[in-house]
């Protein structure tokens, strides 16, 4: 199996495979297999994972909104509601501060402008 096929194996399973499942799909050791799957996305199968879940996790989030976070933490599998958001959190905030990198917003307060130099 390729890294490619890891990685939509990730998304069907929103994240929850177990990282020693994809490496003996892929016929590696666990140890090969992170470093093959760093190599080619620059992050570990675990790290990815995670983004994947979260991402998951605001998709249904934003399907429903008024979903209780412990129902979430139980289809997403958290261990419970303190770690969905704990998660949630940390990942927010890196998600944020990427877009924000990656997209260049300009903000508009008033009439002063703040944006990212060009």
């Amino acid at each position: 199996m390729l890294i490619r096929t890891a990685g939509h194996l990730l998304h069907r399973s929103h994240g929850q495979i177990r990282m020693a499942d994809l490496a003996a799909q892929s016929y590696l050791s666990s140890s090969q297999f992170e470093r093959q799957f760093k190599h080619y996305t620059a992050i570990s199968p675990k790290a990815y994972a995670r983004i994947v879940r979260f991402g998951s996790l605001q998709a249904a989030l934003l399907v429903n909104p008024s979903i209780r976070l412990a129902d979430l933490a139980d289809v997403y599998g958290y261990s419970d509601q303190a770690h969905l958001i704990r998660e949630f959190k940390s990942l927010h905030t890196v998600h944020h501060a990427i877009s924000l990198l990656l997209h260049r917003p300009i903000l508009n307060f008033g009439k002063m402008k703040i944006g990212a130099i060009s």
